[in-house]
C-alpha cells in the first residue's frame, strides 16, 4: 500500500491505494493503520482490517479529506501493517505493539 499527501482547496488529501494484488490488509488477524499529523498533532487515525470489514480491493484508492487551519505547515501521513500475536497468558490474540511501517508521507505546506 502507500499512502500520498497533497493540498487541495484549503484541505489536506489523504490518498491510501492499495497495490496488493489482493485485499489490504490480506486475512483475518492484520491491521493496516494510518496515522494523520499536522504540525506534530495526530489530526487523523483510519483502521483498515478484515474485522472492521474495510479492507481495500486490489488497485482501490480511498481519499480522506481533512480540514487545514490558517498557518500549518507540516504534514505527513504514515501507513502502518500490524499482525496479531497470541497475548502473555496465551489465551488469546492481541494486535502487536510493533508495526512495519509501509509508507510514509511528508508535505511542506
Amino acid at each position: 500500500g502507500t499512502v500520498k499527501l497533497k493540498v487541495e482547496d484549503g484541505s489536506l488529501v489523504v490518498e491510501v491505494e492499495n497495490q496488493a494484488g489482493h485485499f489490504f490488509p490480506g486475512g483475518a488477524f492484520r491491521t493496516a493503520v494510518v496515522d494523520i499529523v499536522v504540525d506534530g498533532v495526530e489530526v487523523g487515525k483510519l483502521e483498515y482490517s478484515y474485522e472492521n470489514e474495510n479492507q481495500l480491493e486490489s488497485g482501490e484508492t480511498v481519499t480522506l479529506h481533512h480540514e487545514l487551519t490558517a498557518g500549518a505547515k507540516q504534514a505527513s501521513a504514515r501507513l502502518t501493517y500490524y499482525r496479531y500475536v497470541v497475548n502473555e497468558a496465551g489465551t488469546g490474540l492481541v494486535q502487536s505493539e510493533n508495526g512495519t511501517v509501509i509508507d510514509e508521507s511528508d508535505l511542506t505546506l
